[in-house]
């Protein structure tokens, strides 16, 4: 991503923001100022990653370890996750292409974006899938348990943060617009990703997560 910045912030000249070095002189003064205002936003973004970990270790403690579960057991679970989410960033570069969408600072951060929030849904149904085939043991019969208990949770925050990406639309400015539009997108191809697609791999690739239910 830094060599993409580079590259469109120094070496293109048709985005939104450009930089000249041409006439450019050092001020030492500048740094005090970078100091004042860089000192202070260090520190509360380092008191906020300490409490975002303390957060995180008591929801475990308290949760239980269901809602990591999924990291724990092993690379198949990850990848058959990551796919459903993929498919949204493949969806969502093929609208760029198909409506000629330029890809600028505001629309390289969707992927980023879409990923982060729909990956949520995905770990939901899996954690819950799992619980279910510790009671079940039988994949057809957790997949139908999970989808009746997550399936309208997800889609309704689906939707919901949908329509919140969707008010930016109207916005007159085309970077906004861009990303509220293809966010959108990404996130309902997402949910549909993970309500049809993400069951038939877990029956695909046979994930029992026997291993884990017994222990």
């Amino acid at each position: 991503s830094a060599i993409l910045l580079f590259h469109w912030l120094f070496r293109r000249s048709d985005t939104y923001v450009t930089y000249k070095f041409k006439g450019f002189t050092f001020d030492r003064l500048i740094l005090k100022d970078i100091h004042r205002v860089g000192f202070p936003a260090s520190v509360q973004q380092l008191s906020m990653s300490i409490t975002q970990l303390v957060l995180n270790y008591i929801i475990v403690v308290v949760g239980g370890t269901d809602g990591v579960a999924v990291y724990s057991t092993g690379w198949r679970v990850s990848m058959i996750a990551i796919l459903p989410n993929i498919l949204s960033v493949g969806v969502v570069l093929g609208v760029m292409g198909w409506f000629k969408i330029p890809l600028d600072m505001m629309t390289i951060t969707i992927a980023a974006i879409s990923v982060g929030i729909a990956v949520d849904d995905t770990i939901h149904f899996l954690t819950h899938f799992r619980s279910e085939m510790a009671e079940h043991e039988d994949a057809k019969a957790a997949i139908t348990q999970s989808i009746k208990e997550v399936g309208q949770a997800i889609t309704f925050t689906s939707v919901i943060l949908t329509i919140g990406f969707a008010s930016l639309i109207p916005s007159s400015h085309l970077g906004l617009s861009n990303l509220g539009f293809l966010t959108g997108v990404a996130i309902l191809v997402a949910l549909l990703a993970d309500l049809f697609l993400l069951p038939a791999l877990v029956l695909l690739f046979k994930l029992g997560y026997k291993e884990t239910a017994e222990g």
